[in-house]
């Protein structure tokens, strides 16, 4: 809180970062705290928060001449989660993309968001250098890691308290993570 008073941070996403993580941790603890009560997590418009991480993410990207794609389905996709949580999570994975694209001479973001059977899969892609040992990426405190190394395991941690998962998806080129959140229960039934 007192180094949020100080305008030289104001704009340096390593700070940003460690708001988010702060911010991830906290509700960690609120949930670990509240495990003991049945807590019913609220309807979330996946559609609003992927627009809501849009309108964050773009200036970063076009300050780099990156490219963003972003492919969702027109349906509704709604998740019961916590919106701000959720929000935290894909700004984390797309500010670990924007990082991984920095020497990268196409820098292109890949968003993909899509029913698969009773979940939502959201897949991040990015055209950076990908991941050398992925048997190492949700490990708090991690060494060699561009951030604080926290990022990976808290948005894991926040996900897997909506019911679902984060997961590194290898691919060939640069680095895949998935979202996987079951949709919402009305959702279900009406699919």
């Amino acid at each position: 809180a007192n180094l949020s008073h100080r305008r030289q941070l104001e704009d340096d996403v390593d700070f940003k970062a460690l708001s988010n993580l702060v911010d991830g941790l906290a509700r960690i603890a609120a949930f670990e705290l509240e495990a003991g009560k049945t807590t019913k997590l609220r309807s979330t418009d996946l559609h609003q928060i992927l627009d809501q991480l849009r309108v964050v993410i773009e200036p970063d990207w076009v300050d780099i001449n990156g490219r963003i794609s972003w492919r969702l389905e027109d349906v509704t996709l709604r998740v019961p989660a916590d919106a701000h949580a959720l929000l935290q999570v894909f700004l984390n994975l797309t500010q670990n993309s924007l990082r991984a694209v920095q020497a990268s001479p196409r820098p292109v973001l890949d968003v993909h968001a899509r029913r698969e059977g009773d979940a939502v899969v959201v897949s991040v892609t990015d055209s950076g250098h990908g991941v050398r040992d992925a048997s190492l990426l949700f490990q708090p405190f991690r060494e060699n890691a561009d951030g604080s190394g926290l990022g990976l395991y808290v948005s894991r941690a926040l996900v897997r308290t909506f019911g679902g998962d984060l997961r590194h998806v290898p691919v060939d080129t640069g680095c895949r993570f998935d979202v996987i959140l079951p949709l919402e229960p009305v959702e279900r039934s009406a699919a």
